[in-house]
């Protein structure tokens, strides 16, 4: 149960399925201490990309609202 949660939660928060993998044999190899460093490790880089992900998602949303807008503008 623990190994599918560390995949479920290292899938919801973007991590690739290698990464997860190399969590899964830290833990193994290492203990749980070691696994959560590295979870710590690789959390501001993976926090960057959604940031920029959510950005990149807010800026398509705003662009579809003002051609919406332009267009309903045009049709009325």
């Amino acid at each position: 149960i623990a190994r599918i949660a560390v995949i479920t939660g290292g899938r919801r928060f973007g991590y690739s399925l290698v990464l997860v993998r190399q969590w899964l044999e830290i833990y193994h190899e290492e203990g749980s201490e070691a696994q959560m460093r590295a979870l710590v490790e690789n959390s501001d880089q993976q926090i960057a990309k959604l940031d920029a992900q959510i950005g990149e998602l807010v800026d398509a949303r705003d662009e579809l609202a003002a051609l919406r807008d332009e267009i309903t503008k045009n049709l009325g």
